[in-house]
């Protein structure tokens, strides 16, 4: 052995060696967060050594330290022993411990005593702890520390998981604790916590959790054999084994519970019973799976309702499998009977894809089938689609689809069925585009279904496009105006008038022109032109142009007027190029006072048609960051009618006060047609009360209201929830660190989001 002096303290660079620890360290160390320790031990300029500069994955040097009071090194067995106050310094990491050994040929290191891994202000602590190069793996032997929100896909965790355990092992993605205990609390001595044998930590999936029990302080409450806890985005809204419980005019007194039953990290089965007093005992079962190069969920759920006697069926199925030839295939069912809201029902949608991405060739071939049928309707429909894009050369590309459509009303009447065809190629060059585009819809049906002989559709048998611009040509029309140009040649047979024909045409377009005039005037123009001509000797051609002139009129007020005109002249015998005539003028009014208030009148003519456009005012006030008030009604100058009075009033107070109230009032009516208000307001630190309600002036009733109190504790949300549609009230628990999903609140009865917008003037 090769004895090293210890006088002071020694600075050793070893960079082999300490790419050992760091290399497998570092992939976690961002996401492993502690307890807020002491202020780490970093050497000091004195001693620090020269930094060796080492290659590090993405070829970038990087520079890496380690210090120790004392070493010793064994070159013939490549080991190495380090002690007291040893410290290895790599980018934003530290470790920290009594004591190293490192063995270069296992690509192994050992740091015992007093272990600290401080990353970015975090920390992670431990009696003794072994790195593996050759898994990226680490353990810590009595080991403690939280895993920082960070560490998960944002939004699916808002507070740190802390973990204890005899073993906490881990890699960049996952983390194991045997005999553990894991919680959400901070204290110390935990509020809560769960102690297993094992828990598993998989981001962006589950916490597994084997052989627990749930405490309350040192007090075990009950077992169980295993749970998990999902953290997919948008995944279930509550915790499992916790129930929530309520009364609604639907169900009478209700409790609903899940439970899993299996928790492995390829399986996931859950079990939901539902006790209602009115409609009687639902179950269901929810398993995800994972198979060899494949896995999804299925669920079912059935219930014999009491109250209408029919029996209630979900089933829902998705799968997605890898098949050979690097194909992705996803597979879906939904099917349901007798729902709670649509009685003597049943529904069954099936939906399959077939996905191939190789060599720059794209295929996909779908296939979707809906059936239902009630006391009111039967239908049947059916879409088969094939796709193929083909990237032919880097500035080629070939796109070709077949759609096939059937659709059945179950009447009596025939299928209604369709083929549409595709075929595009599109070429990229440096001064010209040209495209090749056939689209076409064949009758599948002929005459035996005649509900589609009134629909439109346009085939394009075939269609030639040349298109430029002024950017790669490096002329502006006029010496002013930056430019598109499209040449276009084709047939086209436009139905249900069975209209065939060719035709050329030439679309320029001038893309804005700004002058200014001074430091308060600007003028911008635009414009357009389209000629057409058509194989039954008619054409048609299209001017259109725009001015915007602007003049800031003193510190204050601004204004605006637009002159716009489009003039068609000719005939077209098609509709999809039909282009409407136009020739108006409008001007903008506009008082800016900063940020605190702004006044806008605006009002115009329709000169084609002699009309005048409604007069707008819309008038905002924001005095400070805490009120908001804005007014906005209209005059039909041409009826001599006031339009709708339109006014909102915030009150918002940073993380304590959120009121929003929007009023209609109709001033020819003298009604006050609606009032829609949003509350959230936390009360204290532990209260919170969300609130939506809206009041229709035409039934003079409220159209909803629901309220949802929160009471917070150290780790819990409480929430009470009233619902005036469904005359429901409910009681949910949930964790502070996981998102809350309230599926419900702010969702009316029949599922539709409730809107407490006022809407605007038109």
């Amino acid at each position: 052995m090769r004895k090293f002096p210890s006088n002071n303290r020694i600075a050793i660079t070893c960079v082999s060696w300490a790419l050992v620890v760091v290399g497998a360290m570092w992939p976690c160390a961002g996401t492993l967060a502690a307890q807020t320790p002491d202020a780490a031990q970093t050497p000091d300029a004195a001693q620090t050594p020269d930094a060796a500069q080492t290659p590090d994955a993405a070829g970038e040097t990087t520079t890496i330290h380690i210090t120790a009071d004392r070493l010793l090194q064994d070159e013939k067995n490549r080991t190495a022993t380090a002690t007291g106050n040893v410290a290895i310094l790599y980018r934003d990491l530290e470790i920290h411990s009594d004591r190293l050994e490192m063995d270069e040929d296992r690509e192994e290191a050992r740091m015992t005593g007093n272990v600290r891994i401080v990353a970015k202000n975090q920390v992670f602590t431990g009696e003794e702890i072994t790195v593996n190069l050759k898994d990226s793996r680490w353990e810590f032997h009595k080991g403690r520390g939280e895993i920082s929100p960070r560490y998960f896909e944002p939004g699916t965790v808002l507070e740190p998981i802390y973990v204890r355990g005899e073993k906490v092992a881990g890699s960049e993605n996952r983390v194991e604790a045997s005999s553990g205990l894991v919680t959400t609390c901070d204290l110390a001595d935990p509020h809560y916590s769960i102690r297993a044998r094992k828990i598993t930590v998989i981001p962006d999936d589950k916490i597994i959790v084997r052989n627990a029990g749930f405490y309350l302080g040192e007090k075990r409450v009950f077992s169980v054999h295993t749970f998990s806890v999902s953290l997919k985005p948008f995944a279930r809204r509550r915790i499992p084994i916790l129930p929530y419980w309520g009364v609604n005019d639907a169900e009478g007194y209700f409790l609903k519970t899940t439970y899993q039953y299996m928790a492995t990290e390829k399986q996931l089965g859950t079990l939901y019973m539902d006790f209602m007093q009115k409609r009687g005992i639902g179950t269901g079962v929810q398993q995800d799976y994972t198979l060899d190069s494949g896995g999804g969920s299925a669920y079912v759920y059935h219930l014999q309702d009491r109250d209408t006697g029919n029996t209630e069926l979900d089933a829902r199925l998705q799968h997605r499998q890898e098949l050979p030839f690097d194909v992705l295939a996803d597979f879906s069912l939904n099917a349901s009977r007798n729902d709670l809201y649509s009685q003597n029902s049943n529904m069954l949608n099936t939906d399959l894809s077939l996905r191939r991405n190789v060599d720059g060739t794209n295929v996909q071939l779908g296939l979707h089938e809906r059936r239902s049928n009630s006391d009111y309707s039967d239908s049947a429909s059916r879409n088969v689609n094939f796709r193929v894009t083909h990237q032919a050369t880097p500035d080629t590309t070939v796109t070709l689809s077949e759609d096939y459509r059937y659709f059945d009303f179950i009447s009596g009447s025939a299928a209604d069925q369709e083929l549409d065809s595709r075929l595009e190629v599109k070429n990229r060059g440096k001064w010209l585009d040209w495209t090749f585009r056939m689209e076409q819809r064949e009758d599948l049906d002929g005459a035996d279904y005649s509900g589609d002989d009134l629909s439109y559709y346009l085939n394009r048998v075939p269609e030639v496009e040349l298109q430029t611009d002024s950017l790669r040509t490096k002329h502006e029309v006029f010496g002013m105006f930056p430019a598109g140009l499209k040449l276009g040649f084709g047939q086209f047979k436009e139905f249900p008038e069975h209209t065939s024909l060719y035709r050329a045409n030439l679309d320029l377009k001038l893309d804005n022109y700004m002058k200014t005039y001074g430091d308060d005037t600007s003028l911008t123009l635009s414009g357009a032109f389209q000629q057409s001509f058509y194989s039954d000797n008619s054409a048609q051609y299209v001017v259109n142009y725009r001015s915007e002139l602007k003049r800031q009129l003193d510190r204050h007020w601004s204004g605006t007027v637009t002159y716009s005109r489009q003039a068609p002249s000719g005939f077209t015998p098609f509709r999809f190029d039909y282009s409407r005539a136009f020739d108006s003028v409008d001007s903008v009014l506009q008082y800016n006072l900063g940020d605190r208030m702004r006044i806008n009148f605006s009002a115009g003519l329709d000169l084609s048609q002699d009309i005048y456009r409604d007069a707008i005012l819309r008038y905002q006030f924001i005095p400070n960051e805490t009120y908001y008030f804005s007014l906005s009604t209209g005059y039909d100058i041409n009826n001599s009618e006031f339009r709708d009075v339109l006014t909102r009033f915030k009150l918002f107070h940073k993380d304590r006060l959120n009121f929003n109230v929007t009023t209609r009032y109709n001033p020819v009516t003298d009604d006050l047609s609606r009032v829609n208000a949003y509350l959230d307001w936390r009360v204290g630190e532990r209260w919170g009360i969300q609130a939506l309600s809206g009041y229709n002036g035409f039934t003079r009733d409220f159209d909803y209201n629901q309220v949802k109190v929160r009471r917070t504790f150290h780790d819990w949300h409480a929430f009470l929830t009233y619902d005036d549609q469904r005359r429901e009230m409910r009681f949910d628990l949930a964790l502070k660190a996981f998102p809350f999903f309230d599926t419900r609140f702010g969702v009316g009865e029949s599922g539709e989001l409730l809107d407490t917008s006022g809407g605007e003037i038109y």
